[in-house]
């Protein structure tokens, strides 16, 4: 049980990671976006 307990935080930890990625890529593009825009 304690194990089944452990492995959603886990996957919630990693998940939180990959959404702060996906964020700054996001931001990068962004930026990227305006620099050849303007």
């Amino acid at each position: 049980y304690q194990r089944l307990e452990c492995v959603p935080d886990a996957r919630e930890a990693l998940i939180k990671e990959r959404i702060d990625e996906l964020k700054k890529e996001h931001e990068r593009n962004k930026n990227l976006a305006q620099r050849l825009n303007f």
